[in-house]
């Protein structure tokens, strides 16, 4: 399973050249079934990578192009009365997919911006009263425009929250650029790329990948030692990852609190 995960980021990193690390972060935060948000300006390869990802990976791949006027039901689907049976046929949006580009992210009402939430949480989407899960795997890439350009609205931290990574592409090295400009188009290599893994080896990996973690937590917690070196190196996580901003009068206090654990 290794050398496929291999040939996955070596056929990726042919069509989004000199972004070896965002490449790897991007599937490791695929397999950790968590989603993924690029932040950075226009034209870096954030669509390319999210669509070389769905190629490679063998996933259904939708993309949403946020705009100020997308409304929720462009993005989880409608209910359209049907005449003929003298019902309402829930009409599944583009959010039915495997891999769900959410390109410029940010361009869109915090109205809109919401209707992935309880998508990218509980893997399902509540219309009318009904609830549809979603289709396994399930990841969510979200690109962003820098908050300095005009017509962006920043995500809220209850959204922020469900991303597991933030990363940036950044310009490509000037011998790269080059490459790009004087080599084949990347669109029709996009069209060249074939699956290296089936949708069911990759949810394969990901239970294997939660066992294994959650396998060596519990070894590590059978112990005295282990149990307390484990659970106070997760609270110090917690502790420090906190928006203390948010509570100016708990700031202090708490990083009191952090700075003691850390000298554990």
């Amino acid at each position: 399973m290794r050398t496929k995960l291999d040939a996955c980021l070596h056929a990726v990193n042919q069509v989004l050249l000199g972004k070896e690390p965002q490449v790897r972060l991007a599937l490791a935060c695929l397999l950790a079934r968590g989603h993924l948000l690029i932040e950075d300006i226009p034209g870096v390869g954030k669509t390319t990578l999210a669509h070389a990802l769905a190629r490679t990976l063998g996933l259904v791949y939708q993309r949403i192009q946020f705009t100020s006027d997308l409304l929720p039901a462009d993005i989880i689907g409608v209910s359209v009365f049907e005449p003929e049976g003298g019902q309402f046929r829930f009409h599944r949006g583009p959010v039915f997919a495997q891999l769900v580009l959410a390109d410029e992210v940010n361009r869109a009402t915090p109205k809109a911006q919401s209707a992935l939430l309880e998508a990218m949480e509980e893997h399902q989407v509540t219309a009318d009263g009904n609830t549809y899960p979603m289709t396994e795997p399930f990841f969510v890439i979200a690109t962003q425009n820098p908050v300095y350009q005009v017509g962006t609205f920043p995500l809220p931290e209850s959204q922020l929250d469900r991303f597991l990574m933030r990363i940036e592409l950044g310009y490509p090295q000037d011998a790269l650029e080059r490459q790009l400009l004087l080599g084949q188009d990347r669109r029709d290599l996009l069209a060249t790329l074939v699956p290296a893994l089936a949708p069911q080896q990759l949810l394969r990996l990901q239970r294997d990948l939660f066992f294994e973690l959650t396998g060596h937590y519990k070894l590590a917690s059978q112990t005295t030692k282990g149990s307390v070196f484990v659970h106070r190196a997760a609270y110090t996580g917690w502790e420090i990852s906190r928006p203390y901003n948010v509570f100016p009068i708990e700031r202090q206090t708490r990083r009191d609190g952090v700075a003691k654990s850390v000298t554990w």
